[in-house]
């Protein structure tokens, strides 16, 4: 099984168990999205739920750990609420405007 194929079932996995947390919307963006997976590449996901983003993101690395995820391929996750999400993405920040052209995982 070549890195890409690895890659894509992580990000499937992470995001099977991300959806426990009952998100609006998981979206893979970065070297994943793109095709240009390399084998330094981390899991670039986005999250969107409404709640405190800081809680929401240590309580998805407890589903992690709990659900036993391999850690072979890291998870980068980054959590927005969807008001937050739009208005960035409104105001064409660039770093959102990346997540949007994203594979959507979920929602």
């Amino acid at each position: 099984m070549g890195i890409t194929d690895v890659y894509q079932q992580r990000a499937q996995q992470v995001a099977a168990i991300l959806k426990k947390s009952h998100p609006q919307k998981i979206v893979l963006f970065g070297s994943g999205a793109s095709g240009k997976i390399t084998k330094g590449s981390d899991l670039d996901i986005c999250l969107v739920k409404d709640g405190n983003p800081l809680e929401i993101k240590k309580s998805l690395w407890k589903l992690l750990r709990n659900a036993g995820y391999d850690w072979e391929i890291e998870p980068d996750i980054h959590v927005f609420s969807p008001s937050r999400f739009a208005d960035y993405l409104r105001r064409g920040d660039p770093f959102v405007e990346e997540i949007a052209k994203g594979k959507v995982l979920y929602g």
